[in-house]
């Protein structure tokens, strides 16, 4: 909902994200597809209306761990964000983080309280 109505909201929290979601379309393939998937269609996007509130409005933080199976989902958003000049907060947490509830509720805490 961010990326796609970025005038409606001003934070974006995402712990432990994946953002291709073409590993869940096996084989299919079409334009809203596309579109709901920021991996795709992010590193092409040239609207300014867009990217101006990602760069100005929007604060995303993207909070994963060193161990968490999405950790290199979130990497390359990073990189995403940094091409397109997106300010943005990625946050690798270490001390063996992985992919799991007692993870996220200290990265909600530490975010959200």
């Amino acid at each position: 909902f961010t990326l796609r109505h970025p005038d409606c909201v001003d934070g974006c929290l995402s712990i432990s994200g994946s953002f291709d979601v073409r590993s869940l379309m096996p084989g299919f393939s079409d334009v809203e597809l596309y579109y709901h998937n920021p991996m795709e269609y992010l590193p092409n996007l040239t609207d300014e209306w867009f990217l101006h509130l990602y760069r100005t409005k929007v604060e995303f933080i993207l909070a994963t761990g060193e161990w968490d199976f999405c950790l290199d989902a979130n990497l390359a958003l990073s990189k995403i964000f940094d091409s397109k000049g997106v300010r943005h907060w990625l946050d690798v947490w270490g001390d063996h983080t992985r992919h799991d509830w007692p993870w996220w509720q200290r990265m909600i805490h530490k975010f959200l309280a």
